[in-house]
């Protein structure tokens, strides 16, 4: 088997690319990232190898399980589902077959899932799960959680039943961030004029804007309530 660090060296030349792509494939499932960092697209790819392998093995999505102690073993694993990354000149370049094909086609095997990360869902004695606040969330997206730098971006959050009018799940993958002042100026909850540095994470379904002003997470939806019928 391919040493972890050969793996993702392979294609590494930063003065010939700009861009990587890194495929990923797990449960009948396939896509990719692109970014230009190989570091944070790797642990995206893994995140979604992760969301998918939790999800299938009937166990909660985890908040920055990368970062928990003991993730190590975890990490590895969902490698074996995450291919080279691949240097592109554009995000509009569009993978060849060859490229596609790049993400290991590995049998997903539910009991090792639940080895991996089922300890990592268990609390320890005494422990509760925190809620973020607004104030903990700064611009760049990132939740601090006491000293503890959690990026939100690529995580995935729940969404409280007010933003899922369509029954979606409620963990959801946070898949963007833009500026809050680039759509709205005033903040939902006060009505204060929004900073220049107020921001939106936005999942597939849903967003949240993060109001510092009044510390409040402000969720939004574009969607109307489904009404249970089939879509015309």
């Amino acid at each position: 088997m391919m040493d972890e660090n050969d793996k993702f060296a392979e294609n590494r030349t930063e003065t010939h690319y700009g861009l990587w792509r890194i495929h990923w494939r797990i449960a009948g499932e396939a896509g990719w990232v692109v970014g230009s960092s190989i570091q944070r697209l790797r642990k995206r790819a893994r995140n979604k190898v992760a969301y998918r392998a939790l999800k299938a093995a009937g166990l909660p999505p985890i908040l920055d399980w990368q970062g928990m102690p003991g993730s190590q073993p975890s990490k590895t694993w969902t490698d074996r589902f995450i291919g080279a990354p691949m240097g592109i000149s554009s995000t509009h370049e569009s993978p060849t077959t060859d490229e596609r094909n790049s993400a290991p086609d590995v049998q997903l095997m539910l009991d090792e899932v639940e080895d991996l990360f089922g300890t990592l869902t268990t609390p320890l004695a005494g422990q509760t799960q925190r809620m973020m606040t607004a104030k903990e969330i700064d611009a760049d997206g990132v939740w601090w959680d006491g000293k503890v730098p959690v990026p939100l971006l690529g995580s995935t959050i729940p969404v409280p039943q007010t933003a899922r009018l369509r029954g979606e799940d409620e963990q959801q993958e946070v898949v963007l961030l833009v500026q809050a002042r680039d759509f709205v100026d005033k903040c939902h909850a006060c009505g204060c004029q929004l900073s220049d540095d107020a921001i939106i994470l936005l999942t597939q379904h849903a967003k949240m804007m993060p109001a510092q002003c009044c510390d409040t997470i402000v969720w939004m939806t574009d969607a109307e309530p489904y009404d249970g019928e089939d879509d015309v």
